[in-house]
């Protein structure tokens, strides 16, 4: 692979398996190095971050259900009953709260029963033959009075400035979309506006080749999909009954339901970056804004 002409490309590399370390994801992760290397815009696709029914076999082999499947949530619900129901007794007990939401589990007590709390979680993981990732457990301390930031954790005290709990942050004055969530949402509408401009390449190729007019890049369904206009569809032609919400919705509705005007902020740029990935050039495009 050279570059001696000079031109530089965007090319979009994805692997045909899902599996982490299968031969396709290691032939794609050279070939993206080596693109990178000779200047090319590389844009990496991985379709496991993709809400579409592929079949990944790491996932299969694992322990449990797919995340993701109708089941899954009825199942897993039937199988903690008895850790929800021990969980949420004992930590009532200490005068605290317990939530569960599939596999996020979130207690709130006191400072001088936080130890207690810990040990009970312990064991009833451990009697339920589960197991927890200690590497994604928050501890966050927070004073009383509603509105307080959290206490300025000491360095190694296993303790942070805010904790994470179903895609939220919360620092004790504000609450805000994971920094994750931003990225994946992001990395999406990369991927997204690069699959429509190979798909208009496709057609052009075809249209040059029958003396036709060269279609545009269709940008209908990326504002749809990843902008604030799907709340205003009617002023878009040719209206998707189907399409009924999207990150930016989820987003607006979170930061009303919890009173955190805050959430809105951090998208506020959404519609400049998707009209700068729309506007990148790239090969025999015909851009349309």
């Amino acid at each position: 692979m050279g570059n001696t002409g000079g031109n530089k490309m965007r090319i979009l590399v994805f692997a045909a398996s899902l599996r982490k370390n299968s031969i396709n994801a290691v032939l794609v992760n050279i070939a993206s190095s080596i693109a990178k290397q000779q200047g090319h815009d590389i844009e990496l696709v991985d379709f496991s971050e993709f809400d579409v029914p592929i079949y990944n076999g790491d996932v299969e082999e694992g322990k449990g259900i797919p995340q993701g499947s109708p089941i899954s949530a009825l199942l897993s619900n039937i199988y903690m009953l008895d850790f929800d129901e021990r969980l949420n007794t004992e930590i009532s007990r200490l005068g605290g709260h317990y939530r569960r939401y599939c596999d996020d589990i979130m207690i709130v007590v006191s400072p001088e029963h936080q130890q207690t709390a810990e040990d009970l979680v312990s064991v009833t993981v451990g009697t339920a033959m589960l197991t927890f990732n200690s590497d994604k457990t928050d501890r966050a301390a927070y004073p009383e009075g509603k509105g307080q930031p959290a206490t300025t954790p000491a360095p190694g005290s296993g303790f942070s400035d805010r904790i994470q709990y179903l895609g939220f942050t919360y620092s004790g004055a504000q609450i805000l979309i994971r920094p994750g969530s931003l990225g994946r949402y992001y990395g999406k509408m990369r991927a997204g506006v690069s699959l429509a401009k190979q798909t208009q390449r496709k057609h052009n190729k075809r249209e040059q080749a029958n003396g036709l007019p060269e279609t545009l890049l269709r940008t209908r369904k990326l504002k749809i999909l990843y902008s604030y206009l799907i709340n205003r569809r009617t002023r878009l032609p040719g209206r998707d009954q189907k399409a009924q919400g999207n990150f930016l919705t989820y987003a607006y509705k979170a930061a009303k339901k919890l009173g955190a005007p805050e959430m809105k902020r951090q998208v506020r740029n959404h519609w400049k970056k998707l009209q700068e990935e729309i506007r990148k050039p790239s090969h025999r495009q015909i851009r349309k804004a």
